[in-house]
């Protein structure tokens, strides 16, 4: 699957069917944390994030309302393809 481009808007969508998605946040000096977003929130992309386990995997950061993150790359879908 291809990664969005930054300053795209994408429907944000649960894998496994569940009302959230969880939104993670990381910092160099922490464990990721996470928020939970309603399942279909719009977000806007605002870059790329490399797991420190899986540096071959590069994933999106979204923004969405207050919270800004990185999500899998199955938990996003293009607008155009969401209806």
């Amino acid at each position: 699957m291809q990664r969005p481009e930054i300053g795209t808007l994408v429907r944000l969508k649960s894998w496994n069917k569940e009302a959230y998605i969880k939104v993670a946040s990381h910092t160099p000096d922490s464990e990721d944390t996470y928020s939970l977003v309603p399942n279909g929130a719009t977000a806007m992309v605002v870059g790329y994030h490399t797991r420190a386990w899986d540096r071959a995997d590069i994933v999106p950061v979204v923004t969405v309302g207050n919270v800004t993150g990185w999500i899998f790359m199955d938990e996003w879908e293009a607008l155009d393809d969401a209806v």
